[in-house]
């Protein structure tokens, strides 16, 4: 199973740039809630993805999610490669191939379809690029 590449975004701007570093900042003080708050919202608004965690499958409100110490961990692995994406901003070729691996991991490791973990190369505005869309979701938002 191949990822394709979505081709090519433009660079961001300095500004761009200095935007998503100020708000992922933010973010990122808070590492643990806000990958959470990543997978609970991913949960509740698509139900039917939580086929593809089997460990998360028994957790049915918001507040058992909090709780889950599984959970918790994977919204940490979740945030730690959107921050490696945000460090990356200086070096679009890496984050590129970052995100192209995690994205190919999926699919051969976890069964995940291409199209549901895909790069988001086609966003425009300061989220583009910023992280991987995890199940087809708009996790890119808290970039």
């Amino acid at each position: 199973m191949s990822i394709q590449d979505s081709g090519q975004v433009s660079d961001f701007s300095s500004d761009e740039k200095a935007a998503i570093r100020t708000i992922w900042k933010n973010v990122y003080e808070k590492y643990e809630d806000a990958g959470v708050a990543i997978l609970s919202r991913l949960f509740v608004s698509h139900p039917g993805v939580k086929e593809f965690f089997p460990k998360f499958r028994e957790l049915r409100t918001t507040e058992s999610m909090r709780k889950s110490p599984a959970l918790r961990w994977h919204g940490e692995r979740i945030i730690n490669a959107i921050n490696d994406a945000v460090e990356e901003l200086d070096v679009p070729a890496m984050q590129r191939l970052r995100l192209r691996q995690l994205s190919q991991r999926h699919a051969t490791e976890f069964n995940v379809e291409p199209q549901f973990f895909k790069e988001d190369l086609n966003r425009r505005g300061p989220t583009r690029r910023c992280t991987a869309v995890h199940a087809g979701t708009s996790t890119t938002a808290l970039c």
